[in-house]
């Protein structure tokens, strides 16, 4: 047997004896790893790239140093401003000004606007807390005797009001009335009539608890004062409370 035979039958034993299955099986799982590298190993859309943080603009750096940091509002928290009061004088009210401006030192329609504004919020404070002796120097006699009635009635039911302004909206001086002074037949009397538009909590609640008049929703009210000058009144306000109305 020369060389080249015995080499070609060396490898035809060697071929006999290679485990061709686990060959296959083989080239099978590293096809497989390759493919499931090319899909999976990869980063899809916008994992593929890292944006690097973008440097703010000088200015903006700059405001954001000198601004102090604020923490978020806690939820109920915040308040809203309270709108301005709309004060208005109706045109049917302008043509007697002039006269109320001779018999009242120093009247101006819009300084009384605004001094109606803290007297209704006073008024209504004090008619709440039981205060009589407030009442009594802002109040015409006969209209203090009809705020001690209901006080009184309150006390002895064992009642208790609840009275919060949340927000005067508007006031308007919509009539001016001169009357004779029955005291000095030479001097005049003004009376003033402002419409009230306000939003309050108001309500009474018995010695339980238990609301028996109003609401305890905020609520509109549409009040109509009459205010008298009261000259030469000792120990009160000029302007006094002669009159009230709810519309």
């Amino acid at each position: 047997m020369d060389g080249a035979q015995a080499h070609e039958e060396l490898l035809e034993r060697m071929m006999a004896h290679i485990p061709w299955e686990t060959v296959t099986w083989a080239v099978v799982a590293v096809a497989l790893a390759t493919a499931l590298y090319c899909v999976l190993g990869r980063k899809v859309g916008a994992q593929g790239v890292r944006q690097p943080p973008r440097p703010a603009a000088p200015k903006a750096a700059a405001a954001l140093q000198r601004a102090p940091l604020q923490p978020p509002p806690l939820p109920g928290k915040m308040e809203n401003a309270e709108k301005p009061t709309q004060y208005v004088v109706a045109p049917e009210a302008r043509p007697l000004l002039a006269q109320v401006s001779a018999a009242v030192p120093g009247f101006t329609s819009e300084g009384f606007l605004h001094q109606v504004n803290t007297l209704f919020r006073e008024v209504l404070s004090a008619y709440v807390r039981g205060d009589k002796n407030f009442l009594a120097a802002h109040l015409t006699p006969a209209v203090m005797a009809s705020f001690t009635q209901a006080m009184d009635r309150v006390a002895r039911e064992g009642l208790k009001l609840h009275a919060t302004i949340r927000r005067i909206e508007r006031i308007a001086l919509n009539r001016v009335t001169l009357l004779p002074d029955t005291e000095d037949p030479a001097a005049m009397m003004c009376r003033l009539t402002v419409a009230i538009t306000s939003w309050q909590l108001s309500y009474v609640t018995d010695a339980s608890g238990t609301v028996v008049e109003g609401t305890e929703a905020l609520t509109e009210f549409h009040d109509l004062w009459d205010l008298t000058h009261m000259p030469g009144a000792e120990g009160a306000s000029v302007w006094r409370l002669s009159g009230t109305a709810t519309t």
